[in-house]
């Protein structure tokens, strides 16, 4: 019994305390770098953008395709849950972030070109919130826009 009570006191509370964050801080790092590595290569062996990157607009196109688009456009009187992003518009993000690394988000503004077709006009943001004006993409508003109305039915 002596050299129970021995063992016990040897891994005391007082010294536990000490090495309980060490110890849930070295095991939380390992698992997050185990889900990480196995997140990329989950999903990097089903999801490739290999597209090129979609036609790019100059300034004078983003300002005419946007004031067509306000010269007509409706308020929406409804309750937006949520988006849905087509893979055109995550194509046009990575060849934003290739051009520019240190974008903190990117932007997709609704308009309407010369023919009357619907677009949305993909830009970069800065870390200060503004648009990053270098480089803006045309993408075909197809399968993507606000939930609703394109929401899963479920």
């Amino acid at each position: 019994m002596g050299n129970l009570s021995l063992t016990f006191k040897f891994f005391s509370m007082k010294k536990m305390n000490i090495w309980v964050p060490v110890i849930t801080g070295i095991a939380g790092l390992l698992i997050g770098a185990v889900l990480t590595f196995g997140a990329i290569h989950l999903f990097g062996q089903n999801y490739s953008i290999t597209d090129p990157c979609p036609p790019t607009l100059t300034q004078t196109q983003v300002n005419s395709y946007m004031n067509k688009y306000l010269s007509s456009a409706k308020p929406y009187q409804g309750v937006i849950k949520g988006f849905n992003v087509n893979a055109q518009e995550v194509n046009a993000w990575t060849c934003l972030l290739k051009n520019n690394s240190l974008l903190a988000s990117f932007r997709a503004y609704k308009g309407i070109d010369e023919k009357g077709d619907s677009l949305l006009i993909v830009v970069g943001v800065d870390n200060a919130g503004k648009d990053d004006k270098s480089m803006y993409y045309r993408v075909v508003p197809v399968n993507g826009g606000p939930c609703p109305p394109i929401c899963d039915k479920n």
